[in-house]
């Protein structure tokens, strides 16, 4: 029987008696009672956030009691001497109930000892199939290490298991700036796999001091380290960048070929689009394709009719990727193409048309309601008008819903929720639902399609639509 009770862990703490909170942790040591085991783990705690280093070794020993171990863990994390690296090492994959998933790795990285990068990278290599958040913690250490020791990761680029590389060029990326100096200093070196992981880390940091040696890179080196080079260049995005890819154009490798019309898509420079428009022509649909969308993201008017041309391409990628292009561009001039696209029987392309006459806009309006009018894919037009928000649609909507209530409705829905409608428009459509509510025809067609407002019909508020079918 203890006649004065358990230790009082916070007067310890307070006092910042550290040989006395060691004593607590071992507080009826070989008791079961969970209360006393509450009592040793609270001292573990507390000698934690003291932060003395007389505690250090204690704590160790503490690793290995199951119930003392989450709380040792942690308390070691916030000391940070360098004395505990190895034995939370030791315990990196112990499995309990009563270890946190990534406790030990998170105190491994309020370490910060690069000796844990080893093993938190062989960690990570061990589950490359588990979700992220399953091993968050220990990317998340690694990357704490990182900040104050980029070496071991410089080192582990050139590591010949391709995933002990992936992680390091993760971390290099999340370290940052910092990372810069070394991995330029990579691609000097003799070792070409870690010259390649070195340019695909510096892609991740975007550092425009990459810039000149990357593109020194894009000339000289390797087909792998041209080829990553191009696509680093792309997401540095420096104008620097441009002339030295439209030269890479012309680079014998199909892959960096392929890589320097992307990033030439990406930087968003003018002087590209000539160059790009003449890749249009090239005999790789890999290549068309990727100037096709490559021209879309620059949105230059002078790539408008040549990206026309590309909507008769003999492969259909090609074409899809044309349609996107011209849609992103917003020209009336795409408008009639895209309509002779709709009345061929090519499924396959009707859904991309409608999404770049919807990114047009006004301009395909007049055309899509004489379309819907003359019964060519009327469902498909009701639906582009409604999602336009075409408040110039709204009539000829409400005439269409005598022939396809569903579609109709659905695009009457759209407009009016698009706030582009004046009281008159939002009163045709208010009462074209009353109308067919009041119908028995109308009503039997609207079995599974109910409009409504949240007020009356004056109110304008708001519509809804629900399926109940």
């Amino acid at each position: 029987m203890d006649l004065f009770g358990p230790p009082n862990i916070e007067h310890l703490k307070a006092k910042g008696d550290i040989p006395g909170l060691i004593k607590a942790m071992n507080y009826k040591k070989d008791s079961p009672d969970p209360k006393n085991t509450a009592v040793r783990r609270a001292a573990a705690q507390a000698l934690g956030e003291i932060g003395d280093a007389r505690a250090v070794e204690p704590l160790i020993a503490a690793l290995s009691e199951e119930g003392l171990c989450q709380a040792a863990v942690e308390a070691l994390g916030k000391i940070g001497d360098a004395r505990a690296v190895e034995p939370l090492i030791g315990i990196l994959d112990k499995i309990s109930f009563s270890l946190e998933s990534g406790a030990v790795a998170r105190a491994l990285g309020d370490i910060g000892d690069p000796r844990a990068v080893k093993a938190l990278i062989a960690y990570i290599v061990a589950r490359k199939y588990a979700y992220i958040e399953q091993i968050a913690a220990e990317r998340q250490a690694l990357v704490k290490i990182g900040t104050h020791s980029v070496d071991p990761f410089i080192s582990a680029l050139g590591d010949r298991n391709p995933d002990v590389v992936q992680v390091a060029v993760f971390v290099l990326e999340k370290i940052g700036s910092s990372a810069v100096g070394p991995l330029l200093s990579v691609l000097t070196g003799p070792d070409e796999k870690a010259r390649q992981a070195a340019i695909e880390a510096l892609g991740g940091v975007r550092d425009s001091r990459a810039v000149e040696p990357l593109i020194g890179v894009l000339q000289d080196g390797s087909q792998g380290e041209r080829r990553r080079a191009a696509q680093t260049l792309g997401k540095i995005g420096d104008a620097r960048c441009v002339e030295p890819l439209i030269a890479a154009l012309h680079d014998g490798d199909l892959q960096v070929h392929l890589a320097a019309v992307e990033s030439l898509g990406k930087l968003g420079d003018s002087r590209a689009v000539p160059p790009l428009i003449a890749e249009l022509q090239d005999g790789n649909a890999q290549i068309r394709k990727a100037a096709v969308e490559s021209l879309g993201n620059i949105r230059d008017d002078r790539a408008v009719e040549p990206l026309i041309v590309s909507l008769k391409d003999d492969r259909q990628e090609v074409r899809q990727a044309a349609v996107g292009a011209l849609g992103r561009l917003g020209d009336s001039r795409a408008i009639e193409p895209f309509i002779a696209i709709l009345k061929e029987d090519n499924e396959g392309m009707h859904d991309a048309v409608v999404a770049a006459l919807v990114m047009i806009g006004s301009p395909a309006v007049e055309v899509l309601i004489s379309m819907l009018q003359d019964g060519i894919e009327p469902q498909v037009m009701a639906e582009a008008l409604g999602k336009i928000g075409a408040p110039r649609a709204v009539q000829p909507l409400i005439d269409y819903l005598e022939i396809d209530r569903k579609s109709a409705a659905f695009a009457l829905v759209n407009i009016y929720q698009s706030g582009k409608l004046d009281d008159q428009n939002k009163q045709k459509i208010l009462w074209s639902r009353n109308k067919i509510s009041q119908n028995d025809h109308y009503d039997m067609v609207f079995k599974d399609c109910d409009l409504h407002s949240e007020h009356d019909d004056r109110g304008f508020a708001g519509i809804n639509i629900n399926w109940s079918q």
